[in-house]
């Protein structure tokens, strides 16, 4: 019997943990429960003083699949991918596309004013406009002489 040297990092991406990290490395997040299984897109997210900003690449997504909601300071994108295939005979070879429903989720620092927020959806990425309340933007104070 040969003693071999354990590697540590090996195990963790090769065993069912490992299996779960890249999922989520992907992407990809499962939810047990009710919810089933969804998927992450990718989000950018930037601020200006007046505004964020949240851009989501939904490639191959129709506009009418997509939902955003605003809920005080929580911003989330929901839908649906929905596979086609051309055949049912169609033979896959490879998978990296991810299908079905999707949810992403962020919180942001402040509140926005939910009535101002405007999203807009083009060539398969979504812009949300999230204007920042005016109660919580700075306010100068003018001192009197």
């Amino acid at each position: 019997m040969a003693i071999v040297r354990w590697n540590p990092m090996k195990e963790m991406f090769w065993d069912d943990f490992g299996k779960e990290f890249r999922k989520m490395m992907r992407g990809e997040v499962e939810k047990v429960g009710e919810m089933g299984e969804f998927w992450a897109p990718s989000i950018d997210l930037s601020e200006t003083p007046d505004a964020y900003t949240l851009k989501a690449d939904l490639p191959g997504i129709k506009s009418e699949d997509v939902n955003v909601e605003v809920h005080d300071d929580i911003v989330t994108i929901s839908g649906e991918r929905k596979e086609e295939r051309s055949s049912e005979k169609e033979n896959v070879h490879v998978t990296e596309v991810s299908y079905g429903k999707f949810m992403r989720s962020v919180r942001l620092p402040i509140s926005v004013d939910p009535d101002k927020v405007k999203a807009k959806f083009e060539n398969g990425v979504l812009k949300v406009s999230l204007p920042k309340s005016e109660k919580v933007k700075p306010k100068k104070i003018e001192i009197e002489k």
